[in-house]
């Protein structure tokens, strides 16, 4: 019974990047609410399913970036350490470390940037309300070829 509702929950998300609209991606990371998921703009317990593996489909599909790769190496070493008692100074090192990469996503690049960098490279514009994420991820990995 569990199981069919979250099946017909999830029914009412974008399950792939190329059906999400890149303006949610946007709204999702700019609002850091992941109802952006939802075709309903409904806020749920199982937007983080979709969350993930739209998140697993990009990494699928366009590979993971050395920060993203950074990052996870560092959460598993932290959570290793917990596992393994070890001092919390050394824990709290790796987080400060963590927190400092998490820090440093300001310098990057915003979704607007590099919006205004395909448009610029590529010469045409961008309607963000029509494209997928697909089609955006797709435009970045191109960028530099063209």
């Amino acid at each position: 019974m569990l199981n069919l509702l979250i099946q017909r929950y999830l029914k009412g998300c974008y399950n792939s990047i190329h059906d999400l609209p890149f303006v949610n991606w946007i709204k999702l990371h700019e609002e850091n609410n992941l109802k952006y998921l939802s075709k309903k703009l409904k806020e749920n317990d199982y937007n983080v399913i979709v969350y993930e593996k739209i998140n697993d489909e990009i990494i699928d599909t366009f590979g993971a970036s050395k920060e993203f790769l950074t990052k996870l190496k560092i959460k598993i070493d932290i959570e290793i350490m917990k596992a393994e008692n070890k001092p919390l100074m050394f824990i709290e090192i790796k987080e400060d470390e963590l927190k400092n990469i998490e820090e440093k996503k300001t310098e990057n690049l915003s979704f607007y940037d590099l919006i205004f960098q395909i448009e610029k490279q590529m010469n045409f514009k961008i309607d963000i309300n029509k494209i997928s994420v697909f089609e955006f991820y797709n435009y970045c990995k191109n960028l530099n070829k063209k």
